[in-house]
């Protein structure tokens, strides 16, 4: 029941936390509790061993731009002639793979990483809202990590940016709230400092080989691992967030982001807010991601903000 989850993740969140992951997270260490106390996680493992299929991407984007520019600009211009895919599938990954290939490979990162790119912060924003954060950029964190990063490749240094910020900013956060609301200890052994520097100075090459991630992790297990946990293919930890925006989370949606007391804070434009709900809910588009973070955000602010903050989990906002 995401609804009733809902003001419960806020609160134990304890900020515009928006990783829809959160949801199956805070179930499985729920679940996990009524076995165990202490349980281990295999986060860490694709920041060391490149094992993200965004990675994967960068090298092949390297690739191209090696060729003449008239070529990856002609593939962005065919990406829009194709259909936008269900989210996750291979066709709408390879729309939002061919969209950014005439930017540069920090950008194109950004790109695909971010809800909300340049336009459509421009689109949603107030102009009061944009005069009073002018000059704060999302990508110049991306950006700082990058120049703080001294790896060999850009691959690397991509993967040294999430162990930067993605790592400690976003997954480790989601795991320890979570595990914390339902007193499990969670522990990370691809974490270990000794594991995290001994996969630093493995060249990208032992990581990643003839597009298969992880190899030289998956051929120090080869023989331990049953063959079918090393051949699986890489399976991101989600929830049909854009579903459920189109069925028990519609009108929810709907209700919270323009209700009066959301519109007139003055932050977002009413009317991008229901463009993006039109177009999802009809299925011209996938806002699902951003609609999540906007609902968060809301959420968030009405329990911490607003000065609504009772001394436990609330049942509803």
């Amino acid at each position: 029941d995401a609804v009733a989850l809902l003001p419960r993740l806020v609160w134990h969140y304890n900020e515009p936390f928006a990783d829809s992951s959160a949801v199956p997270t805070f179930a499985v260490t729920r679940l996990a509790r009524e076995h165990v106390t202490v349980a281990l996680t295999g986060d860490g493992s694709d920041e060391s061993f490149l094992g993200y299929d965004r990675y994967v991407a960068t090298e092949i984007a390297s690739r191209l731009s090696c060729l003449p520019a008239g070529i990856p600009k002609a593939l962005k211009r065919a990406s829009a002639l194709l259909p936008a895919g269900a989210p996750r599938s291979r066709l709408h990954r390879l729309r939002r793979f061919a969209e950014a290939l005439d930017l540069p490979p920090r950008r194109q990162y950004w790109r695909w990483l971010a809800c909300f790119d340049d336009q459509s912060q421009h689109d949603m924003y107030t102009p009061e809202f944009s005069d009073r954060v002018a000059g704060i950029s999302c990508l110049s964190l991306l950006e700082r990590a990058y120049d703080s990063s001294d790896a060999p490749t850009f691959i690397e240094a991509t993967a040294h940016t999430d162990i930067q910020m993605y790592l400690p900013d976003d997954l480790l956060v989601k795991m320890d709230i979570a595990s914390m609301a339902h007193s499990l200890e969670v522990r990370s052994p691809f974490l270990d400092h000794v594991v995290v520097e001994f996969a630093a100075t493995l060249p990208a090459n032992l990581k990643v080989r003839r597009l298969v991630q992880k190899y030289i992790l998956k051929r120090a297990m080869t023989g331990i691992l049953p063959e079918a946990v090393l051949r699986r293919k890489k399976m991101g930890f989600g929830v049909p967030i854009d579903f459920w925006l189109r069925g028990d989370l519609r009108q929810f949606a709907f209700d919270i982001l323009l209700d009066p007391r959301t519109v007139q804070r003055g932050y977002f434009k009413a009317s991008t807010i229901r463009r993006y709900l039109d177009e999802h809910f009809g299925g011209r588009a996938h806002h699902h991601a951003r609609l999540w973070s906007l609902l968060m955000f809301e959420l968030w602010h009405r329990l911490f903000i607003d000065g609504h903050c009772p001394p436990e989990a609330p049942s509803h906002i």
